[in-house]
């Protein structure tokens, strides 16, 4: 099965609201309807984004464009977190991946949950329409949690490969039933 994970287009960032609501810049929806023509996501038969409105937002022109349903999966949502301040944001994200055991600050979810979940999730939407790509769009921590979980980055490598995701950006990797994983394309690398 070949995966394509997709971080979220900019999202309208506003300290006066909840993460989980924020959409798309004007930007980000430029960006979005930009993405959907990547060739990358061409052979997609199954589109899901977790619940945030800026994953669904990201998504929606692909959805269109090929004429496909966009799966709303909760499981595809970013890791569990609450409100921080910047720089102390930064520091939290560190011990994130730094101990993905542990929670790295009160009310967060653990890096290894949150890429139990996803590659859980992934699964889930492959079996539901074998034969081609699955996409899935989530936040660029759920998704570094995932590849931690997958062993593509080392947990001492995770904080400064979030670092370089953009939004919005793609990973591509190839999930053999059995067999070794490959990746295809890591984020931040040029199309």
């Amino acid at each position: 099965m070949r995966v394509i994970l997709v971080r979220h287009c900019q999202s309208d960032l506003n300290a006066a609201t909840h993460p989980t609501t924020w959409g798309l810049t004007s930007e980000g929806r430029l960006q979005a309807v930009a993405l959907a023509s990547s060739p990358w996501l061409r052979a997609a038969s199954v589109l899901a984004a977790g619940p945030e409105p800026k994953m669904i937002e990201t998504l929606g022109p692909t959805a269109e464009l090929l004429g496909t349903d966009l799966v709303v999966d909760d499981a595809l949502r970013e890791t569990d977190a609450q409100w921080l301040v910047h720089d102390e944001f930064v520091a939290t994200v560190a011990r994130l991946f730094a101990v993905p055991t542990m929670s790295p600050a009160r009310g967060w979810e653990r890096s290894c949950d949150a890429g139990a979940r996803l590659l859980a999730a992934i699964g889930r939407q492959g079996e539901s329409s074998p034969g081609g790509d699955v996409v899935v769009c989530s936040g660029g921590r759920a998704l570094t949690s995932l590849l931690v979980s997958l062993a593509v980055v080392t947990p001492e490598q995770a904080f400064a490969y979030w670092q370089t995701i953009g939004m919005p950006d793609l990973a591509v990797l190839d999930l053999p039933s059995n067999g070794t994983l490959a990746v295809v394309r890591h984020f931040a690398e040029s199309v």
